[in-house]
């Protein structure tokens, strides 16, 4: 795996535990953690599809299954 990638793999994480901790339902708190970062970054990209497949009520099996670029 390319550092970038591995950078981004270990940022989209760090959001995922922060959206988690939320207390917040997961969409909404991966969808409003995208306002605070990077537009461009891979991770906030990943957490922009997830929280958008999530809110349409796709398990989280099936929406990080459909994220571009990402190995489950």
């Amino acid at each position: 795996m390319a550092h970038n990638q591995t950078a981004e793999l270990i940022s989209f994480c760090q959001m995922m535990t922060t959206a988690l901790k939320s207390g917040r339902p997961l969409p909404q708190s991966l969808l409003n953690l995208n306002k605070s970062k990077s537009e461009n970054s891979q991770a906030v990209i990943w957490c922009r599809e997830l929280g958008k497949s999530l809110s349409e009520g796709y398990s989280l099996e099936e929406a990080v299954s459909q994220l571009k670029s990402f190995d489950p």
